[in-house]
């Protein structure tokens, strides 16, 4: 299991950055420098996952309006399975009850084709359930 769950400062959103660096498939590294501005921003609530002082996971809450959103979450290839998304999700879910926030929204891709799904699986063993399913569009590849 992951030691603890706490909001980033400014100055550990780096190493928050440097979770998604190396799990692209998340987010592209290219956001590195985006996700390393959120901290301190308005209404936005980034938490980090820790795994004794290293950081493993992350996520992030935007509350605007009584409404959050829960996103840009992802674990290190290599801590995946001890807890550190429902952690993140309780931790952000917390925030949101501190904040007011009257609906929780969050979205992720459906499995498919005996795809595992843990993002899918996680957020329904936080409570959340499907509302719809919408496309996700993705860059066409060239074949030159």
């Amino acid at each position: 299991m992951l030691a603890s769950v706490r909001e980033a400062e400014r100055i550990e959103l780096e190493a928050y950055a440097d979770v998604f660096a190396a799990a692209p498939d998340f987010v592209p590294v290219e956001a590195a420098p985006w996700l390393d501005a959120l901290a301190g921003r308005p209404d936005w609530h980034v938490f980090a996952a820790y795994d004794g002082e290293r950081a493993v996971g992350g996520g992030a809450l935007f509350a605007s309006d009584g409404t959050g959103w829960l996103g840009i979450a992802g674990t290190l290839p290599e801590a995946r399975g001890r807890g550190s998304q429902g952690a993140l999700f309780a931790a952000r879910i917390e925030r949101a009850r501190e904040l007011g926030l009257e609906l929780l929204v969050t979205e992720t891709g459906v499995p498919r084709g005996g795809e595992p799904g843990p993002s899918y699986r996680n957020m329904l063993r936080v409570g959340f359930g499907p509302t719809y399913v919408r496309p996700n569009y993705t860059r066409a590849t060239s074949s030159r």
